[in-house]
């Protein structure tokens, strides 16, 4: 090789070695508003490391780092729930990703799905803040003998099957099952009194429901095909199987 095809392939070899990443590895993601929470997607790893804390107001999460157009998206996102998201760089060499809460009464939801692998993080309002009792303004209602709301039997059924599957986890070491960090009590789920509208239980005290019997409209198709049975014609071939297709007409014919 000649001084100059040395040269040449030592300027290719440099070139090579100091070509940027691409960036292919980054992590994408996409963030969306889904009914009454703001939804939030990570793709591009197939198991997630990442850290995450929560302040009065704020929630931060350190992941690997993200492309250039997942934040973008993120930054020019802007809502009640989620005012601001800001980046810094991470202590491993990732991105630190900090979401601005639009108050006190937002919380978050993080959790990992398989098939496709992501990292998803939900923040939706704390409707368990306290309200005003609705069971003192049904007692002001025209309607007489209308039952307190607050005496209605509380509907625990999510409460109590989360519950048992978060202890069960915690017993056995494991960490697959229902776990929410930030709503350890899955207070979410839980129905109370504020949400039942007074409009609805004045409204349902006047309606009158009546039983009807099913009504059983029996068509005997069976007896029909029994009356009118179809009339096979078999066209005599001299083949194993036009021989046996004849037999079974002559004998169940």
């Amino acid at each position: 090789m000649t001084k100059r095809g040395v040269s040449l392939f030592l300027t290719l070899v440099l070139l090579a070695v100091a070509r940027p990443v691409s960036g292919s590895d980054d992590v994408n993601g996409e963030i969306t508003r889904v009914g009454d929470a703001v939804h939030v997607e990570f793709t591009g790893r197939k198991s997630w490391n990442y850290d995450i804390k929560k302040t009065d107001q704020s929630v931060t999460i350190n992941l690997p780092p993200l492309a250039a157009k997942t934040k973008a998206a993120l930054t020019a996102w802007s809502d009640a729930f989620v005012q601001s998201i800001k980046f810094e760089p991470g202590p491993d060499g990732g991105d630190l990703v900090t979401f601005k809460l639009g108050n006190d009464n937002i919380e978050h939801f993080d959790y990992i799905s398989d098939q496709p692998s992501r990292l998803i993080v939900d923040f939706y309002k704390n409707k368990g803040a306290p309200k005003k009792s609705i069971a003192k303004s049904v007692q002001k209602a025209p309607v007489e003998n209308i039952v307190p709301v607050q005496e209605l039997p509380p509907k625990k059924m999510e409460r109590e099957v989360a519950s048992e599957s978060v202890a069960g986890d915690k017993d056995s070491g494991n960490d697959v099952g229902i776990h929410d960090s930030a709503d350890p009590e899955f207070n979410r789920f839980q129905i109370l009194s504020a949400d039942i509208q007074e409009d609805s239980v004045i409204a349902s005290r006047g309606n009158i429901y009546l039983q009807y019997p099913i009504l059983d409209d029996r068509q005997d198709i069976l007896k029909e095909i029994v009356d009118n049975p179809p009339i096979y014609e078999i066209k005599s071939e001299d083949t194993d199987e036009n021989k046996k297709a004849r037999l079974i007409l002559t004998l169940y014919g």
